[in-house]
């Protein structure tokens, strides 16, 4: 006897080595200060410990916003660029293999008057990185540069850097939009990737590279043997060290796919394409059947107490022949 039975299903549509979905970790406007933010660093450098909410040098300000009411502002020393007037702040993300920032920052002069001078050293604003010895990406202006620049650390070797520089340039009083992307690509596979943009206008672009490693430690002789090596990229560390002058950070970014310029969650002046995949729909599934009822009913809650509940799912058809 020949019949037809339908019945809802419901199967992961996930792949071994499927990347996760395009998401915006977290997007501050600093309307609630640094409560988010690990400000332990506040005692680092002379500075007294941090405010919960404007914390110390870099200090929550609500004398320049590129889009609420407050922005994270730097006071630099105003003489001597390579005093080191200010800290760092910590906040982390999910460990990702390819990650988006975007800031917008604003450079003035000496409370608000005359040119901001970079340090002929470097001027650091921020670093990504995971939490440990291996593989970072620095973003600041080198050598008194006012064109921004990239240092790759523990790159391509441990305890080795190489530096990068983008065609944009900043001038004073003036807000601009940084998005930075990388992508560790394959280890020991030369497949990683750099992008810079500056107003959505490209400024750096470097293919090819060897950014993932194969160690599973720091070698022996190393800076930090023998630690075990990062993998992934899980927090942004923000800077205010060296220049003269008064830098504005606002609405810091990130997440694992392009977020835009547009405050808020991603979207807006650079577009991201956040759409997920879509989904194979009306599957069938048909097989002879020489077993019992039930036989059927088990591969059916097999199926569906395998896929988690936040899974996405798909209704799959099910023929049954006997």
């Amino acid at each position: 006897m020949r019949y037809s039975l339908l019945g809802t299903l419901f199967l992961i549509l996930l792949g071994v080595g499927s990347p996760a979905w395009a998401t915006v970790f977290w997007d501050d406007n600093f309307t609630t200060g640094l409560a988010n933010w690990d400000v332990s660093g506040c005692q680092n450098g002379g500075n007294p410990p941090a405010d919960p909410f404007f914390g110390c040098n870099p200090r929550i300000t609500n004398t320049r916003s590129n889009s609420t009411s407050y922005s994270m502002k730097t006071t630099f020393h105003p003489t001597n660029p390579s005093i080191q007037q200010a800290t760092y702040y910590n906040r982390n993300f999910p460990p990702t293999s390819e990650v988006w920032t975007r800031q917008w920052i604003r450079f003035e002069g000496p409370n608000g008057s005359g040119s901001f001078t970079f340090d002929l050293t470097g001027t650091k604003h921020s670093i990504v990185y995971g939490n440990g010895p291996g593989f970072g990406v620095w973003m600041g202006n080198w050598f008194g540069s006012r064109s921004l620049g990239l240092a790759l650390v523990n790159y391509p070797l441990i305890d080795q850097a190489t530096n990068l520089y983008t065609s944009g340039t900043f001038n004073d009083y003036q807000w601009y939009c940084i998005e930075l992307h990388i992508n560790r690509g394959t280890a020991g596979v030369a497949n990683g990737s750099i992008e810079v943009y500056q107003d959505g206008n490209l400024t750096l672009s470097q293919n090819g590279l060897p950014i993932e490693s194969t160690q599973a430690t720091c070698p022996v002789g190393s800076s930090c043997y023998p630690q075990p090596v990062q993998h992934s990229f899980s927090s942004y560390r923000h800077f205010g060290q060296y220049g003269s002058g008064d830098r504005y950070i606002d609405d810091i970014a990130v997440g694992n796919t392009r977020i835009g310029c547009t405050p808020g969650q991603g979207g807006g002046g650079s577009p991201a394409d956040t759409t997920a995949p879509k989904t194979p729909m009306n599957l069938k599934v048909s097989w002879l059947w020489d077993l019992l009822d039930d036989a059927a009913e088990a591969c059916a809650n097999l199926l569906a107490w395998i896929a988690p509940a936040e899974a996405h799912a798909t209704p799959v058809t099910v023929e049954r022949k006997e």
